[in-house]
């Protein structure tokens, strides 16, 4: 089973405005640094119920290089993992494949490769950008993160 546990986190900010004056005389009462935090918290509830959030994956750029005879079984287990092949390079009885896959999905993408190509491929991988992560892996995140919760309570 992958992990889709390992998520980056965007900064969300915000700007505080002045405080109605309806409310102005309740806020004296307050201290100050509580106030700030009721403020903000209220202002990121807010915001994320409006805003419509997504959830961001990081996507890396594969090159992959084996013998000719392993390109189809290696792009069958690309597609498997939601990858793009962007493109192919043959030389000398070789293949470059160039790919992009998100990262959750080759954490262990070099046994995979020994095993496809019976040790006799290679790649390389480097970070291409975020990408917005499909419906699938969000709810399995929050999924997982409802559990986390849950089992804190206990």
């Amino acid at each position: 089973m992958r992990e889709y546990r390992k998520v980056s986190w965007v900064v969300i900010r915000w700007r505080m405005s002045e405080s109605p004056p309806s409310t102005a005389v309740s806020i004296r009462w307050t201290p100050r640094k509580s106030v700030f935090k009721i403020a903000g918290a209220g202002a990121v509830k807010k915001g994320l119920a409006d805003g419509k959030p997504v959830i961001l994956e990081p996507i890396m750029k594969l090159k992959i290089t084996a013998p000719d005879s392993y390109t189809g079984d290696i792009i069958s287990d690309l597609n498997t993992k939601r990858g793009q092949v962007h493109g192919m390079l043959p030389e000398d009885g070789m293949n470059t494949i160039e790919a992009i896959v998100p990262l959750a999905e080759v954490q262990r993408y070099a046994m995979n490769l020994k095993s496809i190509t019976q040790g006799k491929g290679t790649y390389s991988m480097e970070f291409s950008h975020y990408q917005e992560a499909p419906p699938m892996v969000t709810q399995k995140i929050i999924a997982a993160k409802q559990a986390e919760k849950e089992k804190e309570k206990v």
